[in-house]
């Protein structure tokens, strides 16, 4: 009980702090106009703003540290792993029906808005003319992937829309790997539990192939969709908070952030790309995984409220870190691969 109300604490006081760190998506809040222009100028040095601030980033860092090691000790007690045990097994199932109809919802936003996954990659400029059976393509898509219907077609397609975006928009689609992961997953596993009877038009060789991996391999599927998942947060964070860090600036002076926290633009603007990137560090390597995505899901939605950004980009950003936090951990997680034991695993 007492590791439990340390981590009470120590979580609350991450609540409170949180909105220091969140961050909207600078290409949503920002006109696509001022998005090219800001690109354009050089970043800032975040060596020279760790120098300018030091003794604040020795302190976050070190609070960061201990909230991140005392999880890790209540995750791994014995005793709560027992109690919880039970639970979590039953959430675990539940996983797959989640990010596949989180997949689903996505689809069905993304045609309903005309963009490819999110409002700066609008449909139209890609297709012209056959915009309209594209969105009408992805209606179809989405409802499927929910339904659980055609869901390795469903996957296939929305792989194939990817590509298309690939095509157009370059190094920038990394990050939506988010979706492309997801896409391997519904390809890998298919409709899993919780769907309609899941029809396959796959040649019969690999329906065969792919159900005899998912039975054999089904853990491979969270693999592929965490290391996605980190990925696009590392990448998006990289480029909009590092690369062309004048975005985010311009982002926390225009929402007059320095104000309410009193730490100058530069400054907050590295600790959201650290934390960002620190959380796409822990999906990949499976560290604190139902914590992990808990943090990012309140970090979003404090985004959410305070920037009054469209939800619906955010829908695969959210539903994702929910399949994860039931899903928790698998042998191919670091923390899983050393410390679960059969049906126990570590709690957070």
């Amino acid at each position: 009980m007492k590791k439990l109300r340390h981590l009470y604490y120590l979580f609350l006081s991450c609540l409170l702090l949180a909105p220091i760190f969140t961050f909207a998506h600078e290409v949503y809040v920002l006109e696509p106009d001022r998005v090219m222009t800001l690109e354009q100028l050089p970043p800032v040095s975040f060596i020279d703003v760790i120098r300018a601030n030091l003794s604040d980033t020795i302190i976050w860092t070190a609070l960061i540290m201990i909230l991140a090691a005392t999880v890790f000790s209540v995750s791994i007690f014995a005793p709560l792993e027992k109690k919880f045990d039970g639970y979590l097994i039953k959430l675990k199932h539940y996983a797959p029906f989640i990010a596949r109809v989180t997949a689903g919802l996505a689809f069905l936003m993304c045609a309903y808005n005309q963009a490819l996954f999110g409002p700066e990659l609008p449909l139209n400029l890609m297709y012209g003319q056959f915009t309209t059976v594209v969105v009408a393509v992805m209606y179809v898509v989405g409802i499927c992937m929910i339904l659980g219907l055609y869901t390795r077609l469903s996957g296939t397609i929305g792989l194939l829309l990817f590509a298309v975006g690939l095509f157009y928009h370059g190094v920038y689609m990394a990050t939506y790997l988010n979706y492309f992961a997801e896409m391997l997953v519904l390809i890998f596993i298919g409709g899993h539990r919780l769907s309609l009877k899941d029809k396959h038009i796959t040649i019969h060789t690999a329906r065969n192939l792919f159900d005899g991996l998912a039975s054999k391999h089904g853990e491979l599927a969270f693999l592929i969709l965490r290391v996605g998942f980190g990925a696009s947060l590392i990448y998006a964070s990289v480029y909009a908070k590092i690369l062309h860090n004048q975005l985010a600036i311009t982002v926390v002076n225009e929402y007059n952030l320095v104000s309410v926290f009193g730490f100058n633009p530069e400054f907050i603007v590295l600790g959201a790309a650290l934390i960002e990137i620190a959380l796409g560090i822990f999906f990949i390597l499976g560290l604190e995984i139902r914590f992990t995505a808990l943090v990012l899901n309140i970090f979003l939605t404090l985004s959410l409220l305070y920037f009054g950004e469209a939800v619906w980009p955010h829908v695969i950003l959210i539903g994702i870190p929910i399949a994860f936090f039931c899903y928790g951990y698998d042998k191919y997680s670091l923390e899983g691969y050393f410390f679960k034991k059969g049906n126990r695993e570590p709690i957070f």
